[in-house]
């Protein structure tokens, strides 16, 4: 993470202009059309009708019924002695000629896209599911049986009617041939790595948006304490509230805005920065928020670049919808949208505003006290994953009302989650309350917590959990019948991630006390490890990251880079080679960075330069140094590492494990010219080394450009790990699938432990995630109450009007 306050660089300020993908725009849309409408639902699979663009009317209807899927029908019928017949009856109407128009040239369209086609699919799942009943294959009827119950849920409209009648006759006729324990048993595969509800599955606000976005549109003052997991859209819900209101995103970690402003940008939204202010003229604004341009002294005209934009006019902010500033500059950013705005028409969005709390002392302090003290705006919202919740900031509270009359404080908790995220102790395996604490009063406490701070579910196993709740059924250790499986899951509807979840802190709640011991030795007799070690991280243990990048969380960065390097054991004669590469690259960087500088002097400030460059107005002395740099850039030597040394390369592979197939197993992607960046860095030699590996170094010590690289692999994907401080960790947005938390983090506060647990798994469920410690003592930080809570002591002190 970056926390600099200071002003964005070119490079910066050309990555938010990068468009999104289009799935990635369809989910953005859904959150600002949300605003007004908190049930929106959108599922971007068709129907045959939607997918054909077809009026449908009975006429219609009965001829793709008849023609396309009657006869699969009646073969299911056939085949696995399925006695159904539909008892739909339609007016059936002459056929006027456009449609019939219409009808004769679909047959080609069907045969080429029936894939993409509901009904289709539909259909494909229930033969699967009858098929595998008659097999007597009861693993993979559950799961098509499963996955059949929740397609039929989902809001795919002008789904031909005879299909979902035949669908649901299918349902409840095997739904007696159910076993619902077994069913039970497969939740991790029918609920966590089912791929087809993933394909097919309806995209919907979070719960805590709709109550954030039904909040906004109160009248009065309001402090919103904004509480839900990593990787549910919290950064992303200022898009919605702009639609109604300015809104200025106040963030400590400059990436989070940036990417906040990728997405708006992306969204047209207009959008200003305010990153390093001293004054309102160091405000910026996006071309999309312009509303006057800057004009010429002695013609008039507007100033124009040589792309044929014209030069903004920041002074005049009356179209900014999102105002993104960084803490060092909301005052300033607060002052300028009030120039343009009501107060009370505006939202102060702080992004985890907890950032830097965990320290006694810290130079951001005076800056979040200034904010606070200052600020006039009266509508805020604190997010974060770890907020304190409102019983703990009762001073801040306190005072946010009496600044603002008729004001009102919500408190918004969620618990979303889609996915589990395995704990790993220091023997490998994993860690959850009821393997972990003998003492049943010890196990009441952990349940306690983990009831009120419910984002903790996501770091529980679900399969440790199903195997916790079976047994006690099984051995008739629950009392009440409404928590048995048979009972509890009745309706397969309540047979999810959530539902068990919560099932689970029930029964450990009300398992009686006498029974806890044999219960918790029975468990631990049964512990295995999952991996044989898991610290060789480039060598013989990188085969167990899987699916996507791992992020390495150490306080001496420098010491884990130093091991990771040295264990890959790269022979002496390879380093020789690339060290003298790198040297000479170095001498050429060093006059490289001399012209560079002398020809930038020669051309002037931005603009000017512009210019010149585009008209080629340039003095022979400085078309000479542009010769010279670009000869010197020639001189680059590309520095190319054997896969033998690349974590889960082929040869990387074979040369450790022994395995000749690559997998699941996630290696890096450096090009060519990620290379030839890299070696213009000025940076050590060894974190070069590293880089190409795939592995890259996040402290404050190195070059900006390095930052700037890694930055851009690690969005892409393209690094296979990511070796990081502590501080790193509030709000990076990068896909991680795998963590390590190292041994000298022991003193990392609660709430930072939780932020750290939080950069992991923000990717689809459907991949293998795990959170690997390396000193168990960590693992107590998260799943019971702590005195020292040092982030809400600060909250209280900074986040108050002094008398």
């Amino acid at each position: 993470m970056d926390l600099n306050q200071q002003k964005l660089t070119k490079t910066e300020w050309d990555t938010t202009e990068i468009p999104i993908s289009s799935d990635e725009k369809e989910i953005l849309k859904i959150i600002i059309d949300g605003y007004s409408n908190v049930n929106i639902i959108y599922n971007k699979n068709s129907s045959m009708i939607n997918y054909l663009k077809m009026e449908p009317n009975d006429n219609i209807i009965n001829h793709l019924h008849k023609e396309y899927f009657e006869p699969i029908i009646k073969k299911l019928n056939d085949k696995y002695e399925f006695e159904f017949e539909s008892k739909i009856i339609m007016k059936f109407q002459r056929v006027n000629s456009m449609e019939k128009l219409k009808l004769e040239n679909i047959s080609k369209t069907i045969q080429d896209c029936g894939h993409k086609i509901f009904e289709f699919y539909l259909l494909h799942i229930a033969e699967q599911a009858m098929r595998y009943f008659y097999k007597d294959n009861t693993i993979k009827f559950n799961k098509y049986y499963y996955t059949l119950h929740h397609l039929m849920k989902l809001k795919i409209t002008n789904v031909i009617p005879q299909v979902m009648e035949f669908i649901e006759a299918v349902l409840a006729d095997y739904y007696e041939e159910l076993t619902l324990e077994d069913m039970f048993l497969q939740s991790s595969d029918l609920i966590e790595k089912n791929e087809d509800l993933v394909k097919y599955k309806d995209y919907h606000l979070y719960e805590h948006q709709k109550q954030l976005f039904t909040i906004s549109k109160t009248p009065n003052p309001k402090l919103v304490l904004y509480i839900a997991p990593t990787g549910t859209g919290k950064t992303l819900s200022p898009l919605g509230l702009s639609e109604t209101h300015r809104v200025i995103f106040v963030c400590a970690a400059r990436h989070v805005g940036l990417a906040l402003a990728k997405s708006a940008i992306s969204m047209g939204k207009k959008i200003a920065f305010a990153f390093g202010c001293n004054d309102v003229s160091d405000i910026r604004l996006h071309y999309f928020a312009a509303k006057d341009y800057v004009k010429h002294n002695k013609t008039g005209k507007d100033i124009k670049y040589r792309d044929g934009s014209r030069k903004v006019d920041n002074s005049n902010g009356d179209n900014v919808e999102i105002m993104i500033c960084d803490i060092k500059s909301y005052v300033c950013a607060m002052y300028y949208m009030n120039a343009f705005n009501q107060p009370d028409k505006m939202i102060m969005y702080w992004d985890e505003p907890t950032i830097t709390l965990d320290y006694a002392e810290h130079e951001f302090h005076s800056y979040i006290a200034d904010i606070w003290q200052k600020n006039i705006i009266p509508n805020i919202v604190l997010s974060s994953a770890t907020l304190p919740h409102q019983e703990d900031l009762q001073e801040t509270i306190a005072d946010f009302t009496s600044r603002f009359e008729n004001s009102q404080v919500f408190n918004i908790v969620s618990h979303d989650c889609n996915k589990s995220i395995p704990l790993l102790n220091t023997n490998n395996q994993v860690e959850m309350p009821h393997l972990k604490y003998e003492s049943y009063e010890k196990l009441q406490d952990s349940v306690a917590h983990c009831k009120k701070y419910k984002t903790l579910l996501r770091y529980f196993d679900l399969n440790e959990i199903v195997k916790f709740i079976h047994y006690l059924d099984t051995a008739n250790l629950i009392e009440d019948d409404r928590y048995k499986i048979s009972i509890r899951y009745e309706n397969l509807s309540e047979m999810t991630m959530n539902n068990i979840k919560i099932h689970y802190l029930e029964l450990l709640e009300r398992i009686p006390k006498e029974q806890w011991t044999s219960v918790f030795n029975h468990f631990n007799t049964l512990r295995t490890s999952r991996f044989p070690s898991n610290i060789n991280v480039a060598t013989t243990d990188a085969h167990t990251l899987t699916d996507g990048p791992t992020i390495f969380l150490a306080d001496d960065v420098e010491k884990i880079s130093k091991f990771v390097l040295q264990s890959i054991k790269i022979p002496e004669r390879v380093i020789k080679d690339m060290m003298e590469a790198i040297e000479h690259n170095d001498k050429v960087l060093t006059v490289l960075k001399q012209k560079e500088r002398q020809l930038e002097d020669s051309l002037g400030d931005e603009v000017e330069k512009e210019n010149k460059m585009a008209k080629e107005r340039i003095t022979p002395e400085q078309k000479k140094l542009r010769g010279e740099i670009d000869g010197l850039a020639k001189l680059v030597k590309t520095i190319a590492l054997n896969d033998l040394f690349v974590p889960n390369k082929l040869s990387h592979m074979r040369h450790w494990i022994q395995k000749d197939v690559v997998g699941r197993e996630f290696s890096c992607n450096i090009e060519p010219s990620d290379v030839e960046r890299i070696m213009l860095m000025e940076v050590k030699s060894s974190w070069k080394i590293l880089l190409l590996m795939g592995i890259g170094v996040f402290t404050n010590n190195h070059d900006n450009n390095y930052t700037e690289i890694m930055k851009q692999l690690a969005t892409q994907q393209k690094l296979y790990m990511i070796i990081a401080s502590s501080d790193y960790i509030y709000g990076t947005n990068y896909q991680f699938c795998h963590g390590y938390i190292s041994k000298d983090l022991g003193n990392m506060t609660q709430e930072k432990t939780i932020q750290a647990l939080g950069r992991i798994g923000r990717n689809q469920i459907n991949k293998d995630y795990s959170i690997r410690f390396r000193d168990d003592s960590l693992i107590e930080k998260i799943f019971v109450d702590v005195e020292y809570r040092p982030e809400v002591d600060n909250m209280n002190k900074l986040f108050n009007t002094p008398i």
